[in-house]
């Protein structure tokens, strides 16, 4: 994985990806955290979140403008 580049992580409120964006960011990993509900937000950047990103999966829009903004191919 490289760490050198923003990761988003879907799903990043719940359980699993809560544990997955404190993982990554304890390894020095810049993480943009997609999450459909705004007030998850600041308890993902106490877990060490770089930025929140608020999106939906089922919204191909919302992701399209993810995507732009991490520069991915």
């Amino acid at each position: 994985m490289d760490l050198t580049k923003p990761i988003l992580i879907t799903g990043a409120s719940g359980k699993t990806g809560r544990r997955t964006v404190a993982a990554t960011a304890a390894k020095g990993g810049i993480v943009r955290a997609l999450l459909r509900r705004p007030e998850a937000g600041p308890d993902l950047l106490h877990a060490g979140a770089s930025e929140i990103a608020i999106g939906n999966l089922t919204d191909p829009g919302s992701l399209q403008r993810r995507k732009t903004k991490l520069r991915c191919p």
